[in-house]
């Protein structure tokens, strides 16, 4: 018998255009089935070591993905106060070497006011328990804050919908 991880990047959207990439760990020796499979529904495979790999490097990009939203919706409301729009702010960003086609998707989601979820506001705030959980004593003070937050927000009535709602939260 073998086993594979391979948790994903990429949400809905990336998946229904094979976009999305696989993190892979395991024996890739012993994979070529698998690997088969990744191909089909992604654009690339990251093989990472042993199996579970994958999921701790999971945890490692969502908690990259949580603070990038963090901080996207807080420099979303800034520009707002000096009467910049999202796609003002876009615009720069795009000029620049911090674009993130993800952070495009997410103003797009703010300047709509439609936060329908590619990500659940409660399982993205789940993964940065699991993240602050696995971290054990590696202190992760901006995590450890957002999840506060973000916590509030769920309490609030915000978890079902996509993460970017934390700007709609942050505005309330």
């Amino acid at each position: 018998m073998i086993f594979i991880d391979a948790p994903v990047s990429g949400t809905k959207a990336p998946a229904e255009n094979a976009q999305i990439l696989v993190m892979a760990s395991g024996d890739q020796s012993r994979a070529q089935a698998a690997e088969t499979v990744f191909a089909a529904i992604g654009k690339g495979t990251q093989w990472l070591g042993d199996a579970g790999a994958g999921s701790r490097m999971k945890l490692v990009i969502n908690s990259w993905l949580i603070g990038l939203m963090q901080s996207l919706a807080e420099s979303t409301r800034l520009a707002e106060q000096f009467g910049f729009s999202t796609d003002d702010l876009w615009k720069v960003l795009e000029g620049g070497p911090l674009a993130a086609p993800y952070a495009k998707m997410k103003l797009g989601m703010i300047a709509s006011d439609d936060f329908t979820p590619q990500m659940h506001l409660v399982w993205a705030l789940k993964d940065a328990r699991l993240a602050l959980e696995a971290a054990g004593d590696n202190k992760l003070p901006a995590l450890e804050n957002i999840a506060k937050v973000w916590q509030q927000a769920v309490d609030e009535g915000y978890g079902e919908q996509d993460l970017a709602v934390i700007y709609k939260y942050l505005n309330a």
